[in-house]
């Protein structure tokens, strides 16, 4: 009986490790280069000379220099290997990595390779709100309203489509377009848009972002709405 007992408890410590083990076709992130700052993925520029990084396939990029401030944007567009930015004074160049691979880039004295892996989970982040207007000006989102009709004609963000968090999975048809693409949701508070990632995530959308303390934290920053 007692050799039982250990057994059972043997078996079972072992099974709870292997639970909590990650998937193996779960992405190590611990490959990943930069951070990210409002949906876009930084990679530091820090000395002259040669740089790798890893993103993952559909980040947004931005290269950041030390030593430079970045003033304009001066090249946008997918990543190519035959993509060279030439460096203005105080200049940053934005890519979009849509396919994976190996790019190599030059930038001014600076040049290395970007590799573009796939990431097979959805990518989600809460942000608050001036990090959320940062990336409405950045990346163009998709900017949905999970609230009801009457809060949404009282004010909402501008460009804001209004579907209520209480209709979202029977409309998904009409987001299917944005699957693979950004999108920023919002409601009063947080809870309702919390709800409403979820339910995105669950269905197949790959880049939700999800605005913390809601509407009412954006008027707390005095961040502009239409009435």
């Amino acid at each position: 009986m007692k050799r039982r007992f250990i057994f059972s408890f043997i078996f079972c410590i072992t099974f709870c490790i292997s639970c909590t083990s990650l998937p193996k076709n779960s992405p190590d992130t611990s490959v990943v280069s930069g951070i990210m700052d409002a949906g876009v993925r930084v990679l530091e520029l820090s000395t002259g000379g040669q740089h790798d990084f890893t993103v993952y396939q559909g980040d947004h990029i931005r290269f950041r220099i030390q030593d430079i401030p970045a003033k304009e944007i001066v090249w946008q567009g997918t990543l190519h290997p035959e993509k060279t930015a030439s460096q203005a004074s105080g200049a940053v160049t934005f890519f979009q990595a849509t396919t994976p691979g190996q790019y190599p880039f030059t930038f001014g004295a600076y040049h290395g390779h970007v590799r573009v892996i796939a990431q097979d989970i959805p990518q989600y982040a809460k942000v608050l709100p001036p990090e959320a207007h940062r990336l409405i000006a950045q990346l163009d989102p998709l900017i949905l309203d999970v609230r009801n009709q009457d809060e949404f004609e009282y004010e909402h963000l501008e460009h804001a489509v209004l579907i209520p968090v209480q209709e979202l999975e029977l409309r998904l048809d009409a987001l299917q377009s944005w699957k693979d693409r950004d999108i920023l949701i919002y409601c009063a508070t947080g809870s309702r848009s919390t709800r409403a990632a979820s339910l995105l995530l669950a269905n197949g959308f790959k880049r939700i972002y999800n605005m913390a303390t809601g509407i009412e934290g954006w008027e707390d920053h005095d961040l502009p709405l239409l009435p």
